[in-house]
């Protein structure tokens, strides 16, 4: 598994906000999608749908997009970083 930086941009309205995670996953994609999954309060298919290059939940309410650039982090990188998200 690798580790990546994943910033959220959740959009409540006209308001906006980031949110910066730590996640562990296989691939870039799936690093994401999991961050994006993670914000989200409903279930997909029911109150949640894929649109816009992000998730709306709770009927639309809520709009989950990825923002700027996803990196993957250094293996010896790992350690140091968790302890920020700690």
């Amino acid at each position: 598994m690798k580790y990546f930086i994943v910033i959220v941009l959740i959009s409540i309205g006209t308001y906006e906000k980031r949110s910066t995670k730590l996640i562990r996953a296989d691939t870039l994609i799936e690093a994401e999608k999991n961050a994006l999954l993670g914000e989200c309060h409903g279930t997909i298919g029911q109150t949640a749908m894929w649109c816009d290059n992000g998730i709306y939940d709770l009927d639309g309410e809520l709009h989950y997009s990825i923002y700027g650039l996803t990196k993957e982090i250094e293996p010896g990188h790992v350690a140091l970083i968790y302890n920020y998200f700690k």
